[in-house]
């Protein structure tokens, strides 16, 4: 069960990494990003920064799963649940977040849940 776990932890580190290099997107000297809603890409600089708060809250619940604490569980349950909730608003960029947030969230309630019956 453990392995479970160390493998959230990962999973949280690598995309709380890669929404951190959304920074990028600011020295790029591309176009802007191109979003499903309008609104997005009209303000797509919002978008980058809530992509990259949400990368420091993956690497925080990241450290947190690593030296075996509490707190980092809830924050990975809470940071992947939101972004599963949100994900749609950023297609097509939300088809990596719903693969990586999905698979943390399934890893940490299995390892929490794992053997509990819903009924005796």
């Amino acid at each position: 069960m453990k392995r479970l776990l160390t493998v959230a932890g990962v999973l949280l580190l690598v995309h709380g990494l890669i929404e951190v290099m959304g920074l990028f997107a600011f020295f790029s000297p591309s176009n802007q990003p191109s979003f499903i809603f309008e609104e997005l890409t009209r303000n797509w600089q919002y978008a980058v920064w809530i992509g990259v708060i949400s990368g420091f809250l993956r690497i925080l619940a990241a450290i947190g799963i690593f030296v075996n604490r509490r707190w980092g569980w809830a924050l990975g349950v809470l940071i992947s649940a939101t972004t599963f909730v949100s994900l749609t608003f950023y297609l097509p960029f939300g088809v990596m977040d719903a693969i990586l947030s999905g698979a943390v969230l399934t890893l940490l309630l299995v390892f929490n849940y794992g053997s509990a019956k819903i009924a005796e």
